[in-house]
């Protein structure tokens, strides 16, 4: 599998040397190890409800488990910001380039264990009246309906629509903002470093933010297949920092490497 670092522009901007992200290299077909990346993706996304999250950086949160070796699991919640993504379609299709976020040298690395996940976060992930995107919902060209398959999500009946749905993620695709009309309600959404084609919301009442919540959307094991990137500062050296501020990752998840820009 010919895994590979993408140097681009992000949402959120470029690399900063001396830094360190958190990584997933993409494959030759943008997906994570042979799996695309919507395969990754939650249906429906789960409301934060009373998790304490930062909504700058990340937090790490028990999952009140411990694994085989008695160490307690810790997860990772990152709020994604929405003035980078104001959609999270935006962070998704971004993912096709590979995972790639910023971790604070404060981040407390010694918590992170192989079963460890990262949960991203988005102030638009849930929607609060669904049933006007399922009864319109737009195919959108290789993004499934329902990421899980469930049957009442890509067939909704009668009596599914008069329950008040939960979201499905696939939805997110059909509530674009800030793209460029095509024709209809599809859209061309443009991001720094690549474009692609959505839907805007099935009624422009329903676009407007007091029809979302904060949920999380997607589970990355970044336990197991996460890297850590640290971009050389040529001049001033500040990759030595974080370096050492990486020393308390556990033994398994010392995948650590060096990149220049």
């Amino acid at each position: 599998m010919n895994n590979q670092i993408h140097i681009v522009q992000r949402g959120c901007g470029w690399p900063r040397v001396g830094k360190i992200y958190a990584s997933i290299l993409s494959d030759e077909k943008g997906g994570f190890y042979g799996s695309p990346i919507y395969n990754f993706l939650l249906c429906p996304p789960q409301p934060i409800n009373n998790l304490l999250i930062s909504a700058q950086g990340m937090t790490c949160i028990s999952r009140g488990q411990t694994n085989s070796e008695g160490k307690e699991i810790f997860d990772v919640f990152d709020w994604i910001g929405a003035s980078n993504y104001p959609n999270v379609a935006d962070w998704v299709e971004e993912l096709h380039f590979g995972f790639h976020q910023l971790v604070e040298r404060t981040f407390p690395f010694e918590k992170l264990v192989p079963e460890s996940c990262y949960f991203p976060v988005h102030p638009r992930a849930g929607i609060g009246d669904t049933a006007p995107y399922f009864v319109d919902r737009q195919e959108v060209k290789g993004v499934p309906a329902c990421p899980k398959g469930h049957e009442q999500h890509t067939n909704p009946s009668k009596e599914f629509l008069e329950s008040h749905p939960a979201i499905c993620t696939g939805l997110l695709w059909n509530d674009i903002i800030e793209g460029e009309k095509i024709e209809g309600r599809k859209v061309l959404r443009k991001m720094p470093s690549f474009t692609y084609e959505g839907f805007s919301a099935p009624a422009e009442s329903l676009a407007g933010n007091d029809n979302h919540y904060p949920a999380f959307f997607m589970r990355i094991p970044i336990g197991r297949i996460g890297n850590w990137l640290v971009y050389e500062d040529t001049k001033q050296h500040t990759e030595q920092e974080a370096l050492k501020e990486l020393e308390k990752l556990d033994q398994r998840l010392k995948r650590v490497q060096i990149v220049q820009l």
